[in-house]
């Protein structure tokens, strides 16, 4: 485990504590990225792509959303 999570679980005496720690800290970590992909989606513009990089791009935060 990297040690970046162990210091989120260092002094939880439970496992059923610890799982319930993680899911928290996933969830809100899920939730950015989302909102991040949704804002990349709303902002996204054709620029120097071809229509086919444009249409890969908007087909790849698609599917980073759901």
């Amino acid at each position: 485990m990297d040690e970046d999570l162990l210091e989120h679980i260092g002094d939880i005496d439970t496992p059923k504590r610890a799982w319930d720690i993680f899911v928290e800290l996933f969830s809100r970590m899920n939730n950015a990225q989302l909102q991040h992909y949704e804002n990349e989606l709303m902002n996204i513009k054709q620029e120097d792509m071809t229509i086919s990089q444009y249409f890969v791009k908007i087909k790849s935060l698609c599917r980073e959303i759901t």
